[in-house]
């Protein structure tokens, strides 16, 4: 069933422009240096951020199915059905009882990093350090829907016993076992009026809607050493040469509420996630000067680099670098480089559980708002 004629909806009257946001962040810093060539450091920064918007009210694009013999149905437009022996029909609707979408977030980050610098000599430095970070985040997305409860509830009859409204699942089935009814949703089913904005009452929304909760814990710890310094001077200048080593450990978790993962939210339903990943990496990079104050240009250079890297979840890899820095004269330089690189996929994007979302899309042609469903998940 459409409409003709009317004021019509507008979606994006509730939402925000931007979302309400309250950060805090604090970093500090200590070294001490224990001699002249070795200094230690230690260092923390805490950082907090949260945020709320609303978005837009549920809608149904025509896909709420009324039964001919539903409770709320007037009898005009019941006759009309019988009259064409209809038994169903469809229609949408604004959802405006149900309250704009809204969107609470909570990330807490906490880093603290240790380490040491040191000299050998006039020409090489080194260092060594752990870092340790952590981030904590908590999600709701509330003015949610249980589409299994609102469907159900929406599916209502007329009680032969009491006159009066009843869902038609705990009609046909007034005591559900509990293989029947996991979640309580038919012996709790309130029904639900579609009929007219503001008819849908307080007890159907108190059974039917809810917040999508998210909590998830990030942690990862890294542990590195490096040493850089001159290896020997030539005609052109002097050859260094930096070498290191790091070792990468992440883990990811995350808990999400029941209905969510039952994938039965109307929008947003987080899933939860356990992933833990390791990287161990050893890398060198040389520069070479080939020509300094010459006829042939002011200044040439080649420089080189190697990282192997092993993933506990997809084996060892060799990327490397070769290029040149050209000077021919002081106004101009030219760059060269030819490389092997790759991007590994990070720990969410391995391990993350599909989400969906609901995003406004307008059709440029017809200035039409579509609201479109958007899948997101890891590999």
């Amino acid at each position: 069933v459409y409409m003709a004629g009317g004021d019509g909806a507008s979606l994006s009257a509730t939402s925000n422009i931007l979302p309400v946001l309250e950060r805090m962040s604090g970093y500090g810093r200590v070294t001490f240096d224990i001699s002249d060539d070795i200094s230690i450091y230690a260092d923390a920064l805490v950082s907090r951020a949260d945020i709320f918007s609303d978005g837009t009210t549920a809608t149904d694009n025509g896909n709420l199915v009324i039964q001919r013999d539903n409770a709320f149905l007037p009898s005009t437009i019941r006759n009309i059905l019988i009259a064409n022996n209809l038994p169903r029909f469809s229609i949408g609707r604004v959802a405006g009882e149900d309250g704009a979408f809204t969107n609470t977030v909570d990330n807490t980050v906490q880093r603290y990093g240790f380490g040491v610098d040191g000299k050998i000599g006039a020409s090489w430095k080194w260092n060594a350090f752990v870092q340790l970070s952590r981030n904590d985040y908590y999600r709701e997305d509330g003015n949610n829907r249980d589409e299994d409860r609102f469907f159900l509830g929406l599916d209502s009859v007329i009680n032969p016993a009491t006159g009066q409204p009843i869902c038609r699942a705990l009609l046909n089935n007034p005591n559900p076992t509990a293989a029947q009814d996991p979640y309580g949703n038919i012996r709790e089913c309130i029904p639900v009026n579609p009929f007219g904005a503001g008819s849908i009452s307080q007890a159907a929304l108190d059974y039917y809607k809810g917040t999508a909760v998210m909590m998830a814990r990030q942690r990862q710890d890294v542990y590195a050493v490096s040493l850089e310094g001159s290896v020997f001077d030539t005609w052109a200048g002097t050859v260094s040469l930096a070498v290191g080593a790091e070792y990468r450990s992440e883990t990811v978790s995350a808990d999400v509420d029941d209905v969510s993962a039952r994938r039965r939210w109307k929008t947003v339903n987080p899933q939860a996630l356990r992933g833990e990943l390791d990287v161990k990496e050893a890398f060198a990079e040389v520069v070479v000067p080939l020509l300094r104050d010459s006829s042939l240009g002011k200044h040439l250079d080649f420089n080189g680099a190697v990282r192997v890297t092993d993933y506990s979840t997809s084996g060892s890899v060799t990327t490397w670098k070769v290029g040149a820095n050209y000077t021919p004269f002081d106004d101009l330089r030219l760059r060269a480089t030819y490389s092997r690189d790759i991007r590994a996929a990070n720990i969410n994007e391995l391990f993350s559980g599909q989400s969906q979302f609901f995003n406004n899309i307008t059709n440029p042609d017809t200035n039409l708002v579509r609201n479109t469903l958007q899948l997101t998940g890891g590999n």
